[in-house]
């Protein structure tokens, strides 16, 4: 499902990262000075929309499955079941990039 509540800051601190957004301008938020919880809310409600009710969508953290640490998110959006065809996407914090996550 969607990252849970209590991931709303880093999901903003990964969302704001000029680093990991360099080639994703258009989810900046940078005329708006970043994203802030209350976006964070927000884009989960939608994802949550998306995912369990339209079935237009899959969502989820990326995190190491020994201790748990919040490497990124990622999920499907945009899924034609009749086509079987959706856009993939994934964004991780730099620190991870090159790991084979």
């Amino acid at each position: 499902s969607p990252p849970a509540a209590e991931l709303d800051a880093e999901i903003v601190a990964l969302l704001t990262d000029p680093v990991p957004m360099r080639h994703l301008n258009f989810m900046t938020k940078a005329a708006a000075g970043g994203w802030t919880s209350e976006d964070a809310a927000d884009r989960r409600a939608w994802q949550t929309t998306q995912q369990l009710h339209n079935k237009s969508g899959w969502f989820c953290k990326v995190h190491d499955s020994v201790t748990n640490e919040f490497q990124g998110i990622g999920g499907l959006r945009e899924i034609n079941w009749t086509h079987r065809a959706a856009e993939m996407g994934l964004i991780l914090r730099p620190r991870f990039w090159g790991k084979g996550v």
